[in-house]
């Protein structure tokens, strides 16, 4: 069931943390954060992050799209089609594709498009990679999951060769770059 209001449904969380013998400050405190952290995130003050339905999935042992699903991620029950720009490999390396569409029921951003994942070797396999078309920001601003000069999927850390070199960690791959232009990814769905 879609949670058409986008808020986070805090009682489902609750009752799955509860399921598991545990109070909400001990569940916070096993994910190695703070209860206040938990709580802002379980009453819709702080948005939840990829990261964040990421760890709660696993915590819980739940399917992404559902804990996505009552984080309020789903905005409504309509579906969209999603322009799909390219499809990734093993090594981070994306490969353009024209004419391609994903139906989505997640509450994105006009801009939005996607890559596929095409990496038999992984568990996302088949996922769909989300970011903003032609919203790019300083490499310095991205330290997470991101598209780098529409050619890798990676994580940008600072590099070692000086002044605007980056460090671009892609599949099993390491590599120093310069990027030019690097989007970040709004959310992962397997």
């Amino acid at each position: 069931m879609k949670n058409k209001n986008n808020k986070v449904d805090k009682q489902w969380f609750q009752d799955k943390i509860a399921e598991r013998g545990l109070s909400q400050a001990r569940f916070a405190k096993m994910q190695g954060l703070d209860p206040s952290q938990i709580s802002l995130l379980l009453s819709g003050k702080r948005k939840m992050k990829l990261t964040d339905i990421e760890m709660f999935a696993s915590a819980l042992g739940k399917p992404v799209d559902q804990v996505a699903a009552k984080s309020g991620l789903y905005a409504d029950s309509k579906s969209k089609e999603i322009v799909v720009t390219g499809w990734v490999d093993d090594n981070g390396k994306i490969s353009k594709l024209k004419d391609v569409t994903v139906k989505t029921d997640l509450s994105l951003p006009a801009n939005a498009v996607a890559i596929q994942v095409r990496s038999p070797a992984t568990i996302l396999d088949g996922a769909y990679v989300f970011y903003l078309k032609d919203v790019y920001k300083s490499p310095d601003e991205v330290q997470t999951l991101c598209i780098v000069d529409d050619q890798y999927v990676g994580v940008l850390k600072k590099g070692y060769s000086g002044e605007g070199s980056y460090c671009l960690l892609s599949g099993s791959n390491q590599q120093e770059i310069e990027p030019k232009k690097v989007s970040p990814v709004i959310c992962v769905i397997p």
